[in-house]
């Protein structure tokens, strides 16, 4: 409760704004690492209730779809980094179009997924220009296109040798599928961790706002013990200050909304103004 308190003085509260003047820095840099700790909390709690199922899900379907999508009779090897197929050729794997959202227009202009063609004598670019294919498969290279229409090749390793088919894959997944359930509780440690160190590499951009902070105090002439305020004691209140700023961005995250960083820039400024400033004492009494 006591902390909660805290949180509502930081948005606003003139003597509590005042009482930090007074305060060592580790005051407030506590509550810093507080606040960063509690908002990485709750996006974690938000981000298991609502992500980690559809995660789950997602896997489940994906690797389902794979299954279905690689067809039964097609058998690629690569020894020494050559490729060849146990199929006529150029093979023609079509594109999933159950699986392509309605609103991606990009994949309109594709037909195929994949086609395979060892023997073709042209350059794999080409190849890949004049099929309406997403990717190619040649002996010794692969060539695919990004959602744009870009063009990237990649070349088979000289020493590569492996066999994929319908069955391998079917045991690659079969292995793999116990490990979705360590997925789960690993995944909200990433989140939290991420969202926590997200928190404490912001320190340095709140040191970039502490120079506009210290600006606007000197300005409005907020003086300890008759002093000017000094950098530090500047960092220590803007520490508070960018509270209510973190909470908004904490919700547009979890909501995936965009962050405007001038407004919040600007509300950090505002709530120094609205606590700190001299010329509110005489209004703020009456």
């Amino acid at each position: 409760m006591k902390f909660l308190n805290q949180i509502q003085n930081s948005i606003y509260n003139r003597d509590f704004y005042k009482s930090l003047l007074a305060k060592p820095f580790w005051y407030s840099f506590k509550y810093y690492l507080k606040l960063s700790l509690l908002l990485s909390i709750v996006i974690t709690i938000v981000f298991t209730i609502f992500a980690v199922p559809d995660l789950l899900r997602g896997l489940w379907k994906i690797d389902t779809e794979v299954l279905n999508i690689y067809p039964d009779d097609l058998v690629v090897t690569i020894s020494e980094g050559r490729a060849s197929i146990n199929q006529t050729e150029p093979y023609v794997v079509p594109l999933p179009r159950h699986l392509i959202p309605k609103e991606i227009e990009e994949f309109d202009n594709y037909q195929n997924l994949l086609v395979i063609d060892t023997k073709v004598g042209a350059s794999i670019e080409q190849s890949l220009e004049s099929t309406s294919t997403m990717a190619f498969l040649s002996e010794t290279q692969i060539a695919y296109k990004d959602i744009d229409g870009r063009i990237y090749t990649d070349s088979i390793a000289p020493f590569t040798n492996m066999t994929i088919s319908e069955g391998e894959l079917r045991n690659v997944i079969e292995h793999v599928r116990p490990w979705y359930k360590v997925l789960a509780p690993l995944s909200v440690v990433l989140v939290f961790g991420a969202s926590f160190l997200s928190m404490i590499l912001l320190l340095g951009l709140i040191l970039i706002q502490n120079i506009f902070s210290w600006i606007l105090l000197r300005l409005m002439g907020v003086k300890i013990g008759g002093h000017n305020v000094g950098f530090i004691k500047s960092f220590q209140v803007t520490l508070h200050a960018v509270t209510l700023s973190f909470v908004l961005i904490s919700i547009l995250v979890i909501f995936g909304a965009p962050t405007i960083g001038i407004l919040l820039f600007a509300l950090t400024l505002a709530i120094l103004y609205f606590n700190l400033c001299p010329c509110l004492d005489t209004t703020v009494s009456k």
